[in-house]
């Protein structure tokens, strides 16, 4: 594992992790975090994990680098979010999703996926319903660290969809990972929300279109699938993370479009 980035704030106390909020954001190959304390960011890091990992070595790894780090293996602070990019999602409107079917949605569109292996979650904004399944192995490791704290688990399609409805962007949005795009955009007649993850080996499949898109993400201008979107969208913008009142000065070198997820999650 590297650690790619890192930064902090003076304020930032060892003794006083019990004031203090956790954020996690974890991916296949990137695991990063931030504190918040009073309402502000006081500390954030980032790490590589590394290509073609598993679900059991980024497991690992990420138990490795808590068990390792000064103060994230303490086990008691205020609040605790995992933020995952694991799961499995599908997006309904409000009026056609019914509670007891959640995870029939999710089979449907995954035929191969083993359910026992997943909890199926749902959050419903703005007359639509996401459906998504976390992986329980990956969770569990927050479940054993983090006993006496309070643990939320949220799915990283369920941020970018709630930012980008809450946003006043009027483009369409695409949030980048190491290995999948989501694009996000407003259907003009119906005004319902859209939804697709793209594998970044199927980009060169897109149709063209005349839409803008906004940019959040592991991406640069400089990149292959920056290059393979810019043959598909008529033209690309990168976008700044919400909540950036929430950074002092310290945290102005933080190339901000990276970190969509853990900002949008504040």
């Amino acid at each position: 594992m590297i650690q790619f980035f890192k930064i902090s704030d003076e304020r930032f106390s060892i003794e006083k992790t019990d004031v203090c909020d956790l954020i996690f954001e974890v991916q296949f190959s990137r695991f990063r975090f931030i504190v918040l304390q009073n309402d502000s960011v006081i500390w954030l890091e980032d790490y590589y994990l590394g290509i073609e990992n598993t679900l059991e070595t980024t497991a690992a790894k990420i138990e490795e680098i808590i068990s390792e780090h000064d103060f994230l293996k303490i086990t008691f602070w205020k609040n605790i979010k995992v933020v995952s990019a694991f799961e499995v999602n599908c997006l309904l409107p409000e009026n056609y999703y019914k509670t007891d079917k959640k995870a029939d949605y999710i089979q449907t569109l995954y035929p191969s996926v083993d359910l026992k292996n997943f909890s199926v979650l749902s959050e419903t904004f703005d007359k639509h319903t996401l459906v998504y399944a976390l992986v329980k192995s990956v969770n569990e490791i927050f479940i054993r660290q983090y006993p006496d704290s309070n643990l939320q688990f949220k799915s990283i399609a369920e941020v970018a969809l709630r930012f980008y409805d809450s946003s006043n962007i009027t483009e369409s949005m695409g949030t980048v990972s190491d290995s999948f795009v989501d694009i996000i955009y407003k259907n003009p007649k119906t005004k319902t929300l859209k939804f697709e993850r793209i594998l970044n080996r199927n980009l060169k499949n897109l149709n063209p279109s005349s839409e803008n898109l906004v940019l959040f993400g592991e991406i640069t201008p400089f990149g292959p699938v920056f290059e393979l979107l810019q043959t598909r969208y008529q033209k690309l913008t990168m976008g700044t993370a919400p909540n950036e009142d929430k950074l002092t000065t310290n945290f102005s070198e933080i190339t901000l479009h990276r970190y969509l997820t853990l900002l949008a999650s504040l």
